[in-house]
Parts: structure tokens; C-alpha cells; sequence
């Protein structure tokens, strides 16, 4: 990011501290919990995500397991509308996929008793095919399991097709993980021509699903999509990521669901965030140059 270079240390930390903040709801549960109440109370609902990924150890995964538990019993006790976004290599998936599908069988079984719904991150390409492995077990136990697909891979549009024909839940969004040319779309036109095509095929096709996107273009092809179609839609926006979209959407009946981080692992979460769309780091960092 070449405009650090203008910015002294100090000027970099800030900035990564005002990302922080306005991007991750604080490092314990109860600031995510309290940030979900105000977005209630702005008519949106939300995803509550622990941050965490590529655990490889059987006690980090298992506590991670009880945390997301907890989370499950605060939400259904305080009445806060939402759900929970779950990355399965917090669970132990990079090492033991058993322990994995173990630990995740057990959330959703609580989630389950609560009629709460347990949304799958997609992570980087190595584990596609395993989280749609594990996704599609949990399926057949609980209708409240979603899936999160990526526009950036080729092979998306295969994988969304077998999840529509299992009746299954998509949250489609572009992908921020940089993946070999060979299995992915690279450059900002292609992703988009493919997000395009996916969604289309997901108002065409699907019945259930959100769309993951930022983007007005995208956003208002998909509300001209859905007054043909009718879906159930939802747009599922990110925390601190233009807020006047969400409103916006809000104020025109649509369905909108914030997704928000809480933890102590934000740095790979912002990371992913400012190599997504530099854009957004660049607009605090111009703020400070002189």
C-alpha cells in the first residue's frame, strides 16, 4: 500500500486503529452483543462472528466451539435478531476435520433448539471442497445452515447449482482471498462479470439467499432482479462499510443483516478487508496527510 510511505508510524497505527474500531465491535462478546441491539434498533439484523481461523490445536478449537455456544444462549436470551457466521478452521478443520464436524454439529444443535441459523464463511480455496462436504452433512440435520459462496472462483457456479438443488442457503459474495489464475477470476473485471452471472443464476434458480456485495451496481441490479422474481432476499453488508447503503436499503423495505466481528484475531480480518477493496484504507489515510 504505497501511500504508508508518506505516512509517518504514528500516522500508520492510527489509521489501523480507526479500522479497528470501526470495523471489529471490540474484543469481547459483550460488544458485538451491544452493537447487535443497535443495529435492532436501526430495523437491521445481524451475523455475529468470533474472529478466528486456521486453528491447530484440539483446546483452541474446542473453546472456540463453547464461545460460538455461549453466543447462541446470549443471543436467544436478550432477543437480539441475528445469527452466527462461523469459519470452520477456527473449529479445527486445517488439522482434524472429524474434530471440525464434531464441534460444528454440536452448534448447530443448539442453534437448532433456538431456531437461530448458523451461516459457513468460505475460507481460502484449500477447504471448498471441505466445507461443502461438512455444509451439506449439517443440511440434512438442520434447514437453518447456510453457506457462503465466492464469485471470484470458476468453479462457483457448479458448486451453487449443487447447493440449489439441495434446497440449501447462499450468501454470495466476491471472495477477498487472492487465488491461483488457474481456479480463479484475478482481475476486477472478471470477478465482476462472474458475481454478475452467479447472481443472476441465483434469482433465476434459487428461492433463499443474500447477496454480499458493497457495490451500487450490483445492489440495484439485485433490487430490479427481485421485483421480478420475488426471493427471499437479504443483503448481508459488513460492519463500518457504507452505512448510508444499508439505510438506504432499510428505508426502502428491503432486508438487511450486518456482519460483526468481535476478538482478539482482527488482523487477518482487516487484512483481508483492505486487500478486498484498498479504497477503504486509503480515504482514512489521505485524511491524515498534510
Amino acid at each position: 500500500m504505497c501511500i504508508f510511505l508518506f505516512l509517518r508510524c504514528d500516522e500508520v497505527g492510527t489509521v489501523f486503529a480507526f479500522l479497528v474500531r470501526r470495523w471489529i465491535a471490540g474484543e469481547k462478546m459483550e460488544d458485538a452483543l451491544r452493537k447487535a441491539k443497535e443495529f435492532n434498533e436501526d430495523r437491521m439484523t445481524v451475523l455475529l462472528n468470533q474472529l478466528g481461523e486456521n486453528v491447530l490445536q484440539t483446546k483452541p478449537a474446542e473453546r472456540a466451539v463453547s464461545d460460538y455456544r455461549e453466543l447462541l444462549s446470549a443471543i436467544a436470551d436478550r432477543g437480539i435478531r441475528g445469527c452466527i457466521s462461523v469459519k470452520l478452521t477456527q473449529l479445527g478443520l486445517t488439522f482434524d476435520k472429524a474434530l471440525c464436524l464434531r464441534g460444528l454439529r454440536t452448534i448447530v444443535g443448539d442453534a437448532k433448539r433456538s431456531g437461530t441459523m448458523v451461516w459457513l464463511d468460505m475460507e481460502d480455496s484449500r477447504f471448498t471442497d471441505d466445507t461443502l462436504e461438512v455444509y451439506f452433512d449439517l443440511l440434512d440435520e438442520y434447514d437453518g445452515v447456510a453457506v457462503c459462496i465466492q464469485g471470484n472462483l470458476k468453479r462457483s457456479e457448479g458448486d451453487i447449482r449443487r447447493i440449489l438443488a439441495r434446497n440449501g442457503r447462499i450468501r454470495l459474495d466476491k471472495g477477498a482471498n487472492r487465488e491461483d489464475p488457474e481456479i480463479a477470476y484475478r482481475t476486477k473485471e472478471e470477478v465482476n462479470q462472474n458475481f454478475g452471472k452467479l447472481m443472476e443464476l441465483l434469482f433465476k434458480e434459487g428461492e433463499r439467499f443474500a447477496i454480499g456485495s458493497h457495490d451500487d451496481g450490483f445492489v440495484n441490479r439485485a433490487v430490479e432482479l427481485n421485483r421480478d422474481y420475488g426471493r427471499d432476499l437479504e443483503f448481508q453488508l459488513l460492519m463500518g462499510i457504507r452505512d448510508d447503503l444499508k439505510r438506504q436499503l432499510v428505508e426502502k423495505g428491503h432486508r438487511v443483516s450486518v456482519y460483526i466481528p468481535y476478538g482478539k484475531g482482527w488482523m487477518a480480518y482487516i487484512y483481508r478487508r483492505i486487500r478486498e477493496k484498498p479504497g477503504n484504507i486509503l480515504l482514512v489515510a489521505r485524511s491524515l496527510l498534510p
